[in-house]
């Protein structure tokens, strides 16, 4: 007897972009998966104010394309959605052996989503490596994706999870965790800020690459403006939804005289409803910068303790504004081997966890070089999608 052919496998299967008559009905699916705090028309309304922005040009926020796999023998208006997902355009470094570093582009994959009525037959799947295909034809890098059922699904279809995916949690200052005393005060950032300390920390982030040591090829996200400016809009359109409140300002803070500055930029997420501190709403730590960290990752013997009072002093202010937002902690994606150990000197309340299952970075590469070969840097929350 013949094998029966997979429902995934008919060539009638499509992968194309949503039409905006199917934008209401695509969100409104996966609202219960990714809604969080909002209801489930407030998730609807920020998911298409988000792809309204893609028309306006150039765009505020990283490049996105919505897609999903529909029957092509069927029209638009009958037409189900049988998996959908969304990507985004990324900038990436790239420092091979004995090389330059380059710049390239690699896309994240997000949102992976089927209905239940149509899971297990293979759709996500199918969609997936369709469009691995279209971004191979594109000649770009390859696809980075952060898995949140761990590593098996979408490392059978080729996206090698990083070696690594960790963060430290600092708790929310309160009667059983006090505030650090700090010698220092960290001083706030602003919006207006950023997109300068962006294009610093870009510059600091080539110069380590290029004269880092290593047999590995060196991969990065580009820390860009864009990518804080695309969470600080997902973080303003939900705080306005649940507190009625204007943005918070600060979206950041740092310490430091120039040429050993500290700095952290981060938003807020909020999962669960916001009067409720102990529900795990979490400041997340986008990007955090030791501006004299040496390409090996350490810094001058001599500054070390300067650079711990400072990465104290923005560490501290961070838990400030996770208690001031009602959040039950500050979450570091991350950490290097030098903010760790930091971190264990100034013996503040703080716990690391290896991700094993949620934020798992997986990438997939086009050519050139294996995932095994990668050494991969700043695998911090900045990047994911």
């Amino acid at each position: 007897m013949a094998q029966q052919k997979a429902v995934a496998d008919f060539p009638d299967l499509f992968l194309t972009h949503p039409s905006p008559s199917e934008l209401p009905s695509l969100f409104a699916s996966t609202a219960p998966e990714w809604r969080g705090a909002l209801t489930e028309s407030q998730y609807i309304d920020q998911c298409i104010e988000l792809v309204l922005l893609d028309s306006v040009h150039p765009p505020p926020n990283l490049v996105h394309s919505d897609w999903i796999l529909v029957d092509n023998r069927l029209p638009v208006a009958e037409r189900k959605i049988l998996s959908s997902c969304e990507t985004f355009r990324k900038r990436v470094l790239i420092q091979r052996p004995e090389r330059s570093v380059e710049e390239k582009v690699v896309y994240g994959i997000a949102s992976v989503f089927t209905a239940p009525e149509f899971r297990r037959k293979g759709y996500a799947r199918r969609m997936l490596l369709d469009l691995a295909e279209v971004y191979k034809k594109e000649e770009y890098v390859g696809t980075l994706l952060f898995s949140d059922i761990g590593k098996k699904f979408y490392g059978e279809m080729g996206w090698k999870p990083l070696p690594e995916n960790s963060h430290i949690d600092f708790a929310s200052p309160n009667s059983d965790f006090p505030v650090m005393m700090v010698v220092k005060e960290a001083t706030p950032l602003f919006e207006a800020d950023l997109e300068k300390l962006c294009k610093e920390d870009e510059e600091i982030l080539r110069n380590a690459m290029d004269r880092g040591p290593g047999v590995k090829t060196k991969m990065a996200i580009v820390p860009d403006y864009k990518h804080m400016a695309w969470h600080h809009m997902r973080e303003e359109f939900v705080i306005q939804r649940l507190w009625g409140a204007k943005a918070p300002n600060v979206k950041g803070a740092m310490a430091g005289e120039p040429g050993k500055r500290v700095w952290m930029i981060w938003t807020r997420k909020y999962d669960f409803a916001p009067d409720d501190t102990e529900a795990g709403n979490m400041l997340y730590v986008l990007r955090l910068v030791i501006e004299n960290a040496d390409s090996g990752g350490g810094v001058p013997a001599g500054e070390r303790d300067e650079a711990k009072e400072n990465l104290r002093a923005v560490i501290e202010r961070a838990q400030k504004e996770a208690k001031e937002w009602r959040m039950s902690g500050v979450r570091l994606w991350g950490p290097s081997p030098l903010v760790r150990e930091l971190v264990k000197e100034m013996a503040v309340s703080s716990w690391e966890w290896q991700r094993e299952v949620e934020g798992i970075a997986s990438l997939m590469l086009n050519e050139g070089v294996s995932e095994d070969e990668i050494e991969w840097l700043a695998n911090e929350r900045y990047a994911w999608c």
